[in-house]
């Protein structure tokens, strides 16, 4: 997987591939991470508000975890 950042806010999503499934691509910068997320309205299985809450707490767990390690 690829990712080229941009200094811009604007960004390219990307589409689910199969029907119960999602579409994420992101955008990195110094200070946050700008994040595109999509699925099927169609499906009920998939939710892109629980998607996005999930890596939002998956994230700052992630962060958490590193700022209480100090240095690596």
């Amino acid at each position: 997987m690829c990712c080229v950042p941009t200094l811009s806010d604007s960004w390219m999503g990307y589409g689910p591939v199969v029907p119960n499934g999602y579409g994420a691509s992101y955008n990195p910068h110094p200070d946050y991470i700008v994040f595109c997320l999509s699925a099927f309205n169609s499906c009920e299985e998939t939710s892109t508000l629980e998607f996005g809450r999930n890596l939002e707490r998956a994230l700052d767990e992630m962060k958490k975890m590193l700022e209480s390690k100090g240095n690596l």
